[in-house]
């Protein structure tokens, strides 16, 4: 009986932290979404089309156990 108590004011406690904890991260820092956003207009990592396909299908299939759909791979790699 003791366990059982013990372990609901520990579930409890872990509950009550869970949304103290996420309040903390809930706005994310102006700085970085603005250099988020300019990494992702950067278009000038490959100079050679034929490379950047071989990379995209590379990590394509390196990804494909994490991400199943092929067509949200290759957004996600974009955005990479």
């Amino acid at each position: 009986m003791r366990g059982a108590w013990s372990m609901g004011i520990l579930a409890a406690g872990l509950l009550a932290a869970v949304p103290a904890h996420a309040r903390k991260f809930s706005k994310p820092d102006p700085e970085l979404v603005m250099l988020v956003q300019q990494a992702e207009a950067d278009k000038s990592d490959f100079t050679d089309k034929y490379d950047a396909e071989v990379w995209l299908t590379d990590m394509s299939l390196r990804l494909a156990p994490l991400v199943p759909d092929p067509d949200q791979r290759l957004k996600l790699l974009r955005l990479i």
